[in-house]
């Protein structure tokens, strides 16, 4: 009978996160995330073939839980539009996320996509359909077509200048009027 594996591969994962928000993509190392957790690399493989597996699995983690999970929670609320649109703002600019701080780690995965194709391609995907997902939203709500199209990549631009300056200005001023501008489009 084998040994089963004392970490998860969710615990891998939110562990390499963790990482990847304090010292960037050259700190994500198996030695290193199996030091934070008090684990051996042994568990680790346990999860995942190697290292390129742990970051492509990261870029999904992020993916799904960040997008596709939100927007699915979303859609089965039976909220009009305007208040579906009031809630993904207040839920994208939280602080902390699985016990991370999300700003740091949405900061260092922009980095990291400045610097390797695949993570730059997983997230021009994945912003798509975050602004897609916006815009059909601010469609629902009562905006012309390119009124919507253009507040969504306001909005969503707004977002990452939020994250952007929380990382050196974390002035709860900044999350206050990016959820005032939501709310502002959520009238139509």
């Amino acid at each position: 009978m084998g040994r089963r594996a004392k970490h998860t591969k969710t615990d891998w994962t939110l562990a390499a996160f963790e990482t990847l928000g304090a010292e960037g993509i050259d700190g994500v190392k198996v030695e290193r995330i199996a030091k934070t957790l008090g684990a051996t690399k042994g568990s680790f493989y346990w999860h995942f073939a190697d290292r390129p597996a742990l970051l492509a699995h990261m870029l999904d983690f992020w993916e799904t839980e960040g997008t596709h999970n939100i927007i699915e929670q979303l859609q089965e609320a039976e909220l009009p539009a305007a208040e579906k649109l009031k809630q993904l703002a207040r839920v994208s600019s939280e602080a902390q996320t699985h016990g991370l701080d999300s700003i740091a780690v949405e900061g260092a995965l922009r980095a990291w996509a400045g610097q390797d194709p695949m993570a730059a391609e997983k997230l021009k995907s994945t912003e798509a359909v975050r602004i897609s997902y916006l815009e059909q939203l601010l469609l629902d709500i009562g905006h012309e077509q390119n009124a919507a199209e253009t507040y969504a990549r306001q909005l969503y631009l707004m977002l990452l200048g939020l994250y952007s300056i929380s990382r050196h200005n974390p002035d709860p001023q900044n999350r206050d009027l990016f959820i005032a501008f939501a709310d502002q489009l959520a009238q139509a």
